[in-house]
């Protein structure tokens, strides 16, 4: 088979040195490493937000990947756009393993992950949704002095959740894997995990093929290059007493997904509530918001708005649409708790006459899905001009009004709106977001409405 030259982060060297020893360490059998004894129970959150649940993706079909920037122009990797760092040109991975070897590869991640709140599909999620992918392959690379046979850029704090890992065959250091293994090193690095030094854990490197580590080790262990460390000292201390050099994988992932539930989630969320209501009338000079709100037990949630029918003609070839995970030209954050804010789609002032249609989805990420549309119809008015349309800008905060009269409080328009920083503290670059569009027709201006910052 022939390989692709694969851009892969570099793994670190593990460092000669044994496990790190406190006063509290329990004993070890004699010629063993000494473990620290773990940070007690509750879980501690992840330094940066809450825990929240992710979903890993592993694809039992070819797959054909691009390094960014993407082929719909956006510069930030995406596993839903097959977009990914550890690639430096398009590469197709073929179907890995006979059905037996997928089972068992599946199977395995389920009893390695079942600890933390992580769905494992072989299904591709919904676009909007933030998934990590696993890519399994036999591809071989020998110029990689990889002690791992997995690659994948580290997430630091569990921060970005749709990233891509690569799986391959064997590099110049690792000439023997087994696939569960390093599928769990490279799930770990999509996690905000570092390579261990010495440790009953898959992040130990180089891993030995002959006796695979599966299970994240609740203890803290020695990092292999504690002095070149990609994501902040903190994140791992927050783990570890505050201690320096050392990672308790089993906590840190339960840090950033929290706890599997006792029972499947297979509740779909509720929209609370959504503007204009289904059948509302407005005319030509008033001013309204097309917005939602919806919750759900899980505490976190994805959505996207989608302009069904009635598009302008200036807009209709964008395919009008706002979403999280970047999955449209107008984005939200990547989801927010499930509190009953605002999912604000845009504001209208002056809209020609016509009929229109708007669908807003939302889902947890237990896959459970709610969805409505609405039908808005706009009337001429007497006042109206150009056509029977009046011209107008973008409404600011609290002063649109229903066609009832109704103010829409709260709601912010703008042209200009920036994201918050969300590295979470990892070394590594991310690139900024498009700023939302504000869209002008003549009698229509539509603006993309301030996305708000995760909460810590």
């Amino acid at each position: 088979m022939t390989s692709k030259r694969l851009a892969l982060p570099l793994l670190a060297a593990p460092l000669a040195v044994a496990a790190l020893v406190s006063p509290a360490a329990a004993a070890a059998p004699e010629g063993g490493p000494t473990w620290i004894q773990p940070v007690p129970e509750p879980p501690i959150p992840a330094e940066s937000y809450d825990p929240r649940p992710g979903i890993l993706y592993v694809p039992l079909e070819e797959v054909t990947v691009n390094p960014p920037p993407c082929k719909d122009g956006t510069t930030q990797a995406n596993s839903a756009k097959n977009c990914t760092n550890v690639v430096s040109e398009e590469t197709t991975v073929p179907p890995w393993g006979d059905a037996q070897a997928q089972m068992d590869l599946i199977t395995g991640l389920e009893n390695a992950l079942a600890p933390y709140n992580v769905r494992i599909t072989t299904e591709r999620p919904d676009d909007y949704v933030p998934y990590h992918m696993l890519l399994m392959s036999d591809m071989d690379v020998p110029e990689s002095e990889a002690d791992v046979c997995a690659f994948a850029a580290i997430g630091c704090d569990g921060l970005p959740r749709n990233r891509t890992a690569l799986v391959v065959g064997s590099t110049m250091n690792c000439a023997g894997r087994d696939p569960l293994a390093a599928a769990l090193y490279a799930f770990g690095r999509l996690s905000g995990l570092e390579p261990l030094a010495d440790a009953m854990d898959p992040m130990k490197v180089p891993q030995d093929p002959m006796a695979p580590e599966t299970m994240y080790d609740d203890n803290c262990n020695a990092l292999a290059s504690p002095d070149m460390l990609q994501c902040i000292s903190t994140i791992h201390k927050l783990y570890c007493n505050d201690m320096d050099g050392v990672q308790n994988s089993h906590q840190e992932l339960l840090g950033v997904y929290g706890a599997r539930p006792a029972e499947p989630d297979t509740t779909a969320p509720t929209i609370d509530s959504i503007f204009p209501e289904d059948g509302a009338t407005f005319t030509t000079s008033d001013a309204w918001t097309v917005s939602a709100t919806a919750s759900d037990d899980s505490g976190y949630l994805v959505a996207r708005w989608d302009w069904v029918e009635g598009i302008p003609d200036e807009i209709a070839d964008s395919w009008f649409c706002k979403a999280t995970n970047r999955a449209c030209p107008q984005e939200f954050e990547n989801g927010h708790g499930a509190t009953g804010e605002p999912w604000d789609f845009f504001a209208a002032n002056g809209m020609p006459p016509g009929t229109y249609k708007f669908r807003f989805t939302v889902q947890d990420m237990a896959g459970n899905t709610a969805s409505q549309e609405i039908t808005v119809t706009v009337e001429g008015s007497s006042g109206s001009t150009s056509g029977g349309a009046t011209t107008g800008g973008p409404t600011s905060a609290g002063s649109s009004t229903s066609g009832g009269g109704d103010t829409t409080g709260g709601i912010e328009s703008g042209g200009n709106m920036t994201d918050g920083d969300d590295s979470g503290g990892c070394s590594c670059s991310t690139s900024a977001r498009p700023s939302d569009a504000a869209f002008g027709f003549g009698a229509l201006l539509l603006a993309g409405l301030v996305r708000r910052r995760r909460r810590a």
